[in-house]
């Protein structure tokens, strides 16, 4: 009897979490966020509840991990990958440290 309570609470917890996924998800399509990435998410976790989630995520999942085989399959692509990333990351720092701090002001205790 407890089992059945733990497999209806996760089953109830997984419903809810998945829905909620797709509803914030498709409202962050209209709105600033992740949309799809949240929708997809959400579909996933609904796919393990209903079948014909499971249809529609299984050709998404299947490009996604095409394409990212595809995006490591000779070394000038992960070499351009990671200069891409490197360079993110120095202009990241660069602009981080070249960026004067406010000083003085109304929020200072002496005025500036």
């Amino acid at each position: 009897m407890r089992r059945l309570g733990y497999v209806a609470l996760k089953r109830l917890a997984l419903e809810i979490l998945g829905w909620t996924l797709v509803v914030l998800g498709i409202a962050a399509l209209f709105l600033p966020g992740p949309g799809l990435l949240m929708l997809f998410s959400g579909m996933v976790v609904l796919s393990q509840q209903y079948e014909w989630f499971e249809r529609r995520v299984d050709p998404v999942k299947r490009l996604a991990l095409e394409g990212a085989s595809k995006g490591v399959q000779s070394w000038p692509r992960i070499a351009a990958s990671m200069l891409g990333v490197a360079w993110l990351a120095g202009i990241g720092i660069f602009w981080g440290c070249s960026r004067r701090l406010p000083t003085g002001g109304p929020s200072t205790p002496n005025g500036g």
